[in-house]
């Protein structure tokens, strides 16, 4: 069996399609620069990738950190805080 190739665009047409050179990109340029998307992104995300293993919660760090440096602290900041009982951001 052939890897999957992530950078075609054989998807459902009603949904966005980036390839892995893109995501980030549009991550950075789009959604958290709009008003309140950083802290809507935080808020969505830390509650959930707080509940996954130590090992998992590390190298998404690391990933979203190659978007900015600033988000994989904020990241981390908000599963701490969540896992806390503080508010995320």
């Amino acid at each position: 069996m052939a890897p999957p190739d992530f950078n075609t665009t054989s998807r459902r047409a009603d949904l966005p399609v980036y390839t892995l050179q893109e995501g980030p990109y549009n991550i950075r340029h789009t959604m958290l620069s709009e008003e309140g998307g950083r802290e809507n992104f935080l808020e969505n995300l830390c509650p959930h990738l707080g509940g996954a293993s130590d090992r998992v919660i590390k190298e998404a760090i690391k990933m979203f950190a190659r978007v900015g440096e600033k988000l994989g602290k904020d990241i981390a900041e908000g599963i701490k805080n969540h896992k806390e009982g503080k508010t995320i951001v």
